[in-house]
């Protein structure tokens, strides 16, 4: 026979344990203690909530604003149609493979002709 918890047996058995922890002159604290905690959660929890109200209201207000400035200002010219390139089509999906050893030896030259045209 198993007893359920949030039953009445449940919160007989809550009330003896916290008195036998407690005891009988701690308990009153403990719940003044509790009660204040809850209005403390209850007070942050509304300050975000009138927060992230306040941010919402002033970014719906700038988008508003950017829209009625768009609106005055009119539509942007067109964009000039862009230049054919003059890559060939399959050019774009090379790619430079080069071995660590290749890549230091053209840092090592970068470094050098930097180093002498400092010094002249």
């Amino acid at each position: 026979m198993t007893a359920n918890i949030f039953g009445t047996d449940g919160v007989y058995v809550l009330i003896i344990a916290l008195v036998v922890l407690f005891g009988g002159s701690q308990l009153p604290k403990l719940a003044k203690n509790l009660g204040s905690a809850g209005r403390e959660f209850r007070k942050a929890q509304k300050e975000a909530d009138d927060e992230a109200a306040a941010a919402d209201a002033a970014k719906q207000a700038a988008t508003n604003q950017a829209a009625a400035n768009q609106a005055a200002i009119g539509p942007a010219p067109a964009a000039a149609p862009a230049a054919p390139s003059a890559t060939p089509a399959g050019a774009e999906d090379d790619k430079l493979v080069i071995s660590r050893g290749e890549l230091r030896e053209e840092l090592s030259n970068l470094l050098d002709q930097r180093q002498q045209q400092g010094g002249q």
